[in-house]
């Protein structure tokens, strides 16, 4: 094997210009495929984060009070009651909080639109603390301090909504909503921090705290919006939501059928149904931010075609070159085969000079790809136009590539090389000594 790779190598080396061109080619295909691919996997990561921080937990508790011939609310009323239940029911999970949520108009001299309302204990959303980023302003000084969210009748909002409402900390923004009874409701909001936007999803969101949201909508201390509970692992999700559902049902407590989209999708569906008083409904971060997926799918779709053209491009360019490489030398493989060499070992000669030229040129290309995104997430990389943001669902330019990922794009372009040369080494293989001696040309 040892003298079989010394050939396969030195017939690389001798190769030239057609070997170096083949090798960049392999080079550019590992390394785009490794970026494209991190692109996805940071997108798809930057969503979870954002969801998981803005408007979900893993699992969500939430669900719908409805009056006679009313609207209805997303509310959960006895919420001590629910919670000892999820607290028994899910004992690993990380941590548990309550949020109260609605939609309100946030305005001020300026501007006005639409938000999501969370409200929140800021102390104990550790989670929420770690994500959130207060800004900078002009002068390089944070724009605020998220432990002032505490303080009664404030707002902590992201920079895109300042800018919107043309505010600064300090300032006072207004909230309205209509009520469960349908009567317009508005509160006066101290803004206390500006934080860093975090994709679009920033964009229709503002924390307040929880009284704040209870004088709005004028509930009782015993309601909350939803019942966050956070995992160790996020894909266990649906499997802790079927374990809820069924400790519920065993418990008499009514609940709506389940549906995997965002709760307010949901509302003008529960208003119409006939009941009165409060169901809950229960989602995992995957069915509250169903809306926001097709960006994952569009770019993996994407991903796909594109390194699936260059892919072909790139097995052809492999049979081309391995097929001139064999017929250049035909006499040498005659000649291999008069003083002994079997078949096989002529075939394991080219496939190993196909595995060497794959995986060292793929090793380069995952190491400049590997390069490339560190180097960018440490720049933190601005994005400067919206619709990227929008799209990337983030103002900063995020690659996710790990070491696993690295090693198995190298592996798989190294097997893709090796099944291009198969046929030309087959070919190679299976000519008679006496007919490759006497090739000429």
């Amino acid at each position: 094997m040892g003298i079989l790779l010394n050939i396969a190598w030195r017939n690389l080396i001798q190769g030239g210009r057609r070997t170096a061109l083949l090798s960049v080619a392999l080079t550019l295909l590992t390394a785009l495929a490794l970026l494209l691919g991190g692109l996805t996997r940071g997108v798809e990561q930057t969503i979870v984060r954002a969801a998981s921080t803005l408007m979900s937990g893993h699992v969500n508790v939430g669900g719908f009070y409805r009056l006679s011939g009313g609207g209805a609310l997303p509310l959960v009323t006895e919420v001590d009651q629910i919670r000892e239940i999820v607290e028994a029911e899910v004992p690993e999970a990380l941590y548990v909080i309550d949020r109260l949520r609605g939609f309100g108009r946030l305005i001020s001299a300026e501007s006005g639109f639409w938000v999501g309302v969370s409200g929140v204990d800021i102390e104990a959303e550790r989670g929420l603390r770690d994500v959130l980023e207060v800004a900078t302003g002009p002068d390089g000084q944070p724009r605020g301090r998220l432990a002032d969210l505490a303080k009664p009748d404030t707002a902590v909002i992201f920079e895109s909504q300042a800018e919107r409402l043309a505010v600064k900390v300090g300032e006072v923004i207004t909230l309205s909503s209509p009520t469960l009874k349908g009567v317009s409701n508005t509160v006066d909001l101290t803004v206390v921090a500006v934080c860093r936007d975090m994709g679009a999803l920033s964009n229709f969101n503002v924390f307040t705290p929880k009284a704040s949201v209870r004088a709005l909508y004028q509930i009782k201390d015993d309601t909350t919006g939803a019942i966050q509970i956070y995992l160790p692992d996020a894909d266990q999700a649906g499997a802790v939501l079927t374990r809820l559902r069924a400790a519920f049902e065993a418990r008499d407590i009514p609940q709506l059928e389940y549906s995997p989209r965002p709760f307010f999708t949901k509302l003008d569906t529960v208003s119409g149904m006939d009941f009165t008083g409060q169901r809950l409904d229960l989602s995992t971060w995957r069915d509250e931010i169903t809306f926001m997926m097709w960006i994952v799918t569009g770019l993996e779709t994407l991903r796909v075609l594109i390194l699936s053209v260059l892919a072909a491009i790139v097995i052809v360019g492999i049979l081309n070159t391995m097929l001139m490489a064999i017929r250049e030398r035909t006499r040498e493989v005659g000649t291999l085969r008069a003083i002994g060499m079997g078949r096989g070992r002529v075939l394991t000669m080219f496939l190993l000079e196909a595995c060497l030229l794959g995986a060292v040129a793929s090793g380069v290309g995952g190491l400049l790809a590997w390069a490339a995104a560190s180097a960018v997430n440490a720049a933190a990389v601005h994005i400067p136009v919206e619709a990227f943001q929008v799209v990337l669902m983030s103002d900063r330019l995020f690659f996710a590539i790990g070491p696993g990922d690295v090693l198995t794009t190298i592996l798989g372009v190294t097997g893709i090389t090796a099944l291009a040369a198969l046929h030309p080494a087959w070919r190679a293989a299976r000519m008679r000594p006496i007919t490759a001696i006497h090739h000429i040309g």
